[in-house]
């Protein structure tokens, strides 16, 4: 059974008496608590040449200078390299670069 309620007055009345025979209890909700994402690690991944050496470097702004080395040098063992590089809490973003060098892996 469908019943059809208007309450006389203001459409948005918090409490009262609906006519037609219906209440009007005004409900409140507590919003759910904010979603945070946490991670400890990331990892990186690039196409690669098969035992070439790469430096991998990184930073926290957008700017074009204050590169900072992750890895100084990393052999590929195939056609895709992966390395990874732990989240410190509080870094809200980090930017990588994959630079091909010459060098010998320590």
């Amino acid at each position: 059974m469908t019943r059809q309620l208007s309450a006389p007055g203001s459409p948005t009345a918090a409490t009262g008496q609906f006519s037609g025979g219906g209440n009007v209890t005004r409900l409140s909700f507590t919003p759910a608590l904010p979603i945070t994402i946490r991670t400890s690690q990331i990892e990186l991944c690039w196409e690669s040449v098969p035992d070439a050496t790469y430096r991998v470097e990184w930073r926290s702004e957008v700017s074009p200078d204050n590169w900072r080395p992750l890895l100084e040098c990393v052999r590929s063992t195939g056609s895709t390299t992966c390395v990874q590089d732990a989240v410190p809490p509080g870094e809200p973003r980090r930017f990588y670069r994959v630079v091909r060098v010459d060098c010998e892996p320590q």
